[in-house]
């Protein structure tokens, strides 16, 4: 296996996390890289399953059983393997070959069933499942673009010029056009059950019979017949056929191509591969060609840091067009402005795409340079007279403009863009058009995952990011300031998108690693500028489950710290109590590994699984950040009581405590008396674009 198919995405449903820890510490040693989430009721479950999984194991659920799981995966036609893991498995019954947990678990469509003791059964099961799974969606996939290009030699062949027809047992069951022209048939149905040596002269029989004989056995020394065709009226004339696989209506059959004219094979099929991918009627290459070339073009930005763009062009009104000049007249017009567009946008190649619409690729053009093309074109078109039958008509045009770079998606997502951008305009002008409309990935990353995705590259990329940082008030020594960072992605109507919103979409796409040293990087830029003025300033700084996971997270924290230079350990790294919990040997190891080089560590959302307490004997912290749930309504006796005992357990580990999510003047009376160290909440600053002790700081 690659290193890409040992990727395991496991989803665990149990109410315990023993299992999965010891089964992830299990695969990690057969040199899989495993990433799971746990969770225990149908809530999360159906928010889990919107993105993707290799397998499910079920153990325990509050609110969920192996049956409800199998039947929701069902309605969101999903194919994602569950394999249940039972303490134990009820023993056969006499006479029965295995046990009623199997039959039953099996009939309702479970993988496998085994108890979660055997955990090396478990380990190559899960295993066996994914790449199991991979198969399936890439056999999916294949399937998928068997059946799109089927269709599409289906249309080939029926718009094409050379003589094309499908015989099954020797019998014709399709004709194109030009075959029927060709033997002087008017229509499919005169041929279709005509056995095809009808249309051989008497002579060429028996060749073609041997012909058609070996190729059947699988002969291919001879991969052209010559041969003498005989035409509706008897008259005759020579001939070239070829001979290929092909199938018809799901039917394995035989194609046969005819030229008229002795060719050789290289010849047919250069003439051929011309023919496809050019339009009859404005001679431009069409849309086979044009996708052909986006994705060749898409690719070779994978390797540059090139802006190019996309231009998708719909004639506005050819409707109107048509109505008053007929077929004809719409035809002229379109060659009218294919020949102005063509001239306007050369070197670059222009595309018939559909029947009114044409596409170009600009290259070398980023966005503002592209849009002011586009433009041009609107304005050249729409004041351009077209003649048509002694009459003069104007045209509009909406044009689609989408940039493509190395972060940009695949074709038919970039195709997908432009044609809707040029919708947009159409549907704003009351179907006129005359417009440009631009897609932006910032405006469209709300509602896609795929516009959300590129958004994130670019942001990594090009510095786009914003940092936040709020101010957190040390009860003990005010001159040692501690600042939270923020990160937000700024999106095309201004806000702000937090990690809360895009953090699923940058796990998916293996992007979390990427911020994480983003945010590292900037924000200890921005605290040694702050340390001028302030040299004992720190950062409490957040971090993901790709960072627990990076062994040369520790690097790269040493380099920052010796750059910063400072004595008070400038830098306190952050993370989430779920992602330790579910990576807690790893957590282990990096949190020693971190706290040897300099740097303090801190656990967020303390208190926020069941295993809290534990992880105070387990792991050595220099902080941790309680669960806004401690925090929230403290003027409730319970509410209080509950958090004041947590702060009392850890206080007895000498951790340091945040206590977060101040907002009113009576809230922070009820924190102060907790005994936590640090306080923090919109009472005290709320999250500022840059280091600042307070908010009259802010300019």
């Amino acid at each position: 296996m690659n290193s890409r198919s040992q990727h395991l995405q496991l989803l665990v449903i149990d109410d315990e996390q023993t299992t999965a820890n010891n089964l992830a510490q299990l695969l990690r040693k057969q040199n899989s890289v495993v990433q799971f989430q746990l969770l225990d009721d149908q809530e999360e479950f159906e928010k889990a399953i919107r993105t993707h999984w290799d397998v499910i194991l079920f153990g325990h659920a509050y609110d969920l059983d192996y049956q409800k799981v199998l039947h929701l995966l069902k309605e969101q036609h999903l194919e994602i393997p569950v394999i249940a893991i039972p303490d134990e498995m009820a023993a056969p019954i006499d006479n029965e070959d295995t046990s009623a947990d199997l039959v039953a678990g099996f009939q309702l469509g479970l993988t496998d069933v085994i108890p979660r003791h055997r955990l090396t059964h478990l380990a190559y099961a899960v295993q066996r499942e994914a790449k199991h799974a991979r198969y399936v969606t890439h056999n999916h996939k294949l399937s998928n673009q068997f059946k799109e290009a089927e269709r599409r030699a289906q249309l080939l062949v029926k718009n094409s010029k050379s003589a094309v027809a499908y015989i099954h047992d020797g019998v014709h069951i399709y004709t194109n056009e030009t075959y029927n022209e060709l033997f002087g048939y008017h229509s499919l149905e005169d041929l279709v059950g005509m056995p095809v040596i009808d249309l051989i002269e008497g002579k060429d029989v028996n060749s073609f019979k041997e012909f058609l004989r070996a190729y059947s056995r699988g002969a291919t020394q001879q991969s052209e017949f010559k041969f003498n065709g005989i035409k509706a009226d008897g008259s005759q004339f020579e001939a070239l056929l070829q001979l290929a696989p092909a199938s018809y209506d799901g039917e394995d059959c035989i194609q046969i191509i005819i030229q008229p004219q002795l060719q050789s094979s290289a010849a047919l099929a250069a003439q051929l591969a011309v023919i496809e991918r050019v339009d009859n009627l404005t001679k431009l290459n069409n849309r086979l060609a044009f996708e052909e070339d986006l994705t060749k073009a898409l690719a070779q930005l994978r390797i540059t840091s090139a802006e190019n763009a996309v231009l998708y062009i719909n004639i506005g009104n050819i409707g109107h067009i048509h109505a008053i000049a007929g077929l004809a007249g719409s035809d002229t017009a379109i060659l009218d402005i294919a020949k102005l567009l063509k001239k306007q946008l050369a070197p670059n190649e222009l595309y018939r795409f559909r029947e009114s619409s044409f596409t170009v690729i600009l290259n070398g053009q980023g966005i503002e340079q592209a849009t002011a093309t586009a433009k041009n074109l609107c304005h050249l078109v729409s004041e351009h007279m077209i003649m048509v039958d002694k009459r003069t008509v104007q045209a509009t045009i909406s044009i689609g403009v989408v940039p493509i770079n190395q972060s940009s998606p695949g074709q038919a997502e970039v195709l997908d863009r432009a044609y809707q951008s040029a919708e947009k305009v159409r549907l704003q002008n009351q179907g006129s058009g005359n417009g440009v409309y631009v897609y932006n990935p910032a405006e469209n990353a709300s509602n896609s995952d795929s516009a959300l995705r590129e958004l994130l590259e670019n942001a990594l990329n090009r510095g786009q990011f914003q940092l936040m940082f709020q101010h957190i008030y040390d009860t003990t020594e005010q001159d040692l300031e501690l600042f939270e960072v923020y990160i937000r992605l700024p999106l095309g109507d201004g806000k702000l998108m937090g990690p809360d919103e895009f953090l699923a979409v940058a796990q998916q796409y293996h992007l979390e690693g990427r911020i994480d040293r983003w945010v590292l990087l900037n924000a200890a830029k921005q605290l040694k500028a702050f340390m001028v003025q302030h040299p004992k300033a720190r950062l409490l700084i957040n971090l993901g489950a790709e960072s627990i996971q990076d062994p040369s997270l520790p690097d790269v924290i040493t380099k920052l710290l010796g750059a910063l230079n400072s004595s008070y350990k400038p830098l306190i790294l952050q993370f989430n109590e779920a992602n330790v919990s579910t990576y807690l040997q790893l957590a282990k190891t990096q949190l020693e590994s971190l706290r040897k080089i300099g740097a303090q560590v801190s656990i967020n959302d303390f208190g926020s699984t069941l295993n809290s307490k534990n992880l105070l004997n387990y792991l050595k912290l220099d902080m941790v950040k309680l669960d806004k749930a401690y925090m929230t309504n403290l003027n409730n006796d319970d509410n209080y009581n509950a958090t004041q005992a947590l702060v009392t357990d850890i206080q007895a580990y000498e951790i340091d405590i945040i206590g977060g999510y101040i907002e009113a003047p009576q809230e922070v009376a009820k924190a102060w008396t907790l005994g936590a160290r640090y306080l923090q909440g919109y009472y005290f600053q709320k999250p500022m674009n840059k280091l600042v002790l307070n908010q009259e700081e802010q300019i």
